[in-house]
């Protein structure tokens, strides 16, 4: 399979990728005419980088089920080449030439049987530092471009101000949704920017004038994800997570999400250190063949410091009904807090709405935030590990609009 123009150069190469059995390779010229590419060999679970058939540099990839998504991406910079995997760079050498793509691209299978999805090329120019992704993309900072763009959603949860909001307390001001961890920097408009100094809270702006256009924040800690295309950094568990349509009266719109008769998570590939932050946007799907579930809210929860496969390991955020056991807090199984008269509303409403969960993780405390307030403010005797987050529900059926990591990787 080939793309691109002969007159390209500077770019970066990636695509989503599926295969048990198969080698799958990305390939472009160099500015020096030599061929590069980057080899996915799934049976030996490596990826390597190839020069005119010869191999560079090779590294064993993070086990995956068979049947998972891959996020494979090439590129080179100065005099470095990369290749990412998931997210991650795995490949990183140094060259005596200038490193470069340039030129039609291909995607090839040289053995066995694959699958390729969501083939992107971007100006490496515009790609954020020590990452493979540029702003707006899947993971970077601040993704756009959700599942159910053409509905309220554009404005709501898919807003450019999402994530930097309108400021309740002081006026001409915004605040952040999560903590920056490392300088970041808000931009607007044609502003040069304002520089947001790293912090484990989240940071109040002023602004010396309200933004027209658009605004975006460039936190190189905040990792975003909207779910628009195949799932390559998040693994499900004990169930199906596909795009699902919320309404059962319109199949129209959908989102990603599952439906289960038991537990289901959606794991974070990434392990994640304290201190981090996580913020989901969830709702219920309208589905009456739960029972009671299609007018009681209940289960929209998070998993942190988890080990990828046990809920009953780790803390369990839990947003259940506001009528009766509200908002809770388990480590290791064990309730260790709860938060009473919050959580999700009951009632046919409730599946119109879009609700917030979110949980602050330090290595001695952890907050719990339902629609954007505190809840749960509990200290940890022993501390939180590194570990996987997930989103999970139980006998429900629950989907997924956008979640944003804050740090921890």
């Amino acid at each position: 399979l080939t793309g691109g123009n002969p007159e390209w150069s500077g770019y970066r190469l990636s695509t989503a990728a599926r295969s048990a059995n198969g080698t799958v390779a990305l390939r472009a010229a160099t500015e020096t005419g030599q061929t590069i590419q980057l080899v996915w060999e799934a049976p030996a679970g490596t990826l390597r980088l190839e020069q005119d058939g010869q191999t560079l540099l090779s590294q064993p990839l993070p086990p995956k089920a068979a049947d998972a998504w891959r996020q494979l991406s090439l590129f080179g910079r100065d005099h470095t080449w990369f290749g990412f995997a998931d997210g991650q760079c795995c490949l990183r050498l140094d060259s005596d030439r200038p490193a470069s793509l340039t030129g039609r691209f291909a995607l090839g299978v040289t053995a066995g049987e694959a699958y390729f999805d969501d083939v992107a090329v971007c100006p490496v120019a515009k790609l954020l530092p020590e990452t493979d992704r540029a702003m707006g993309e899947e993971g970077s900072p601040v993704a756009w471009g959700g599942l159910g763009q053409h509905g309220i959603e554009r404005y709501t949860v898919y807003a450019m101000p999402w994530l930097a909001r309108a400021s309740a307390s002081e006026q001409q001001a915004v605040e952040l949704v999560l903590p920056t961890y490392r300088d970041a920097v808000l931009r607007y408009d044609a502003s040069p920017g304002l520089r947001i100094p790293g912090s484990a809270e989240a940071a109040t702006l002023a602004l010396p004038e309200a933004p027209q256009r658009w605004l975006a924040v460039e936190a190189p800690a905040w990792h975003d994800y909207v779910f628009p295309d195949r799932l390559t950094e998040w693994t499900p568990s004990g169930g199906n997570w596909i795009p699902l349509s919320r309404w059962s009266c319109d199949p129209e719109w959908h989102w990603v999400g599952t439906e289960t008769n038991a537990r289901s998570a959606l794991w974070y590939d990434h392990e994640l250190t304290p201190p981090y932050a996580v913020n989901a946007v969830l709702s219920l799907g309208a589905r009456d063949y739960f029972g009671e579930e299609y007018t009681r809210g209940r289960d929209l929860n998070l998993q942190v410091a988890g080990d990828g496969s046990d809920l009953d390991r780790g803390f369990s955020v839990r947003a259940m009904n506001a009528r009766d056991r509200g908002v809770e807090l388990w480590r290791d199984g064990q309730l260790v807090a709860q938060a009473k008269g919050v959580g999700m509303p009951s009632g046919h409403t409730l599946h119109h709405n879009w609700y917030e969960v979110a949980a602050w993780v330090e290595a001695d405390r952890i907050r719990v935030r339902f629609e954007g307030v505190t809840v749960i403010d509990q200290k940890l005797e022993k501390p939180a590990e590194r570990g996987r987050l997930a989103v999970w529900t139980e006998r429900n059926s629950i989907r997924v609009a956008r979640i944003t990591v804050a740090g921890g990787r």
